[in-house]
């Protein structure tokens, strides 16, 4: 066997390896998320009405476009979020039809607010002030509702 043929190998089992990893990190992520809203809505006493198999496949197709829902920024996994539409605090139900797969930076700064509020915020926010502005505001809106009492 000559080394390129050697080198190939290696690099398909490198590719193997990480195509198994990244597998591996989604099941672990996406079933992370289902018990976090299984065990919410247990304390809420609401139903939750969807699998972890409908939410894999949600979560799948959100990566496969590979842009957040609300700011069109880069989706990955490692910056997925599952936000509800309509906030469960404001009588959002654990639905599928309810769930969006957003980064999460605008899941942070979204809060409570609807998803139509929130694209409502975005567009006044984005249209009225310059670049540097707007990221101070989004910067300002994760600290002050992700760590403010």
């Amino acid at each position: 066997m000559t080394k390129t043929a050697v080198r190939r190998i290696q690099v398909e089992e490198r590719k193997a390896m990480r195509s198994k990893f990244r597998q591996s990190a989604f099941m672990s992520k996406t079933r992370n998320v289902y018990a976090a809203q299984v065990r919410r809505a247990g304390e809420l006493s609401l139903p939750v009405e969807y699998t972890l198999d409908a939410l894999r496949e949600l979560v799948e197709a959100a990566l496969v476009a590979g842009e957040c829902c609300y700011c069109s920024g880069r989706l990955t996994l490692s910056k997925l979020a599952v936000d509800h539409a309509v906030p469960v605090s404001r009588g959002g139900m654990f639905t599928i039809g309810n769930l969006r797969a957003c980064c999460q930076s605008c899941n942070w700064r979204k809060g409570k607010m609807t998803a139509e509020e929130f694209a409502e915020l975005s567009a006044f926010v984005t249209s009225r002030f310059p670049a540097d502005v707007v990221a101070d505001i989004w910067r300002r809106l994760v600290v002050g509702g992700r760590w403010a009492l």
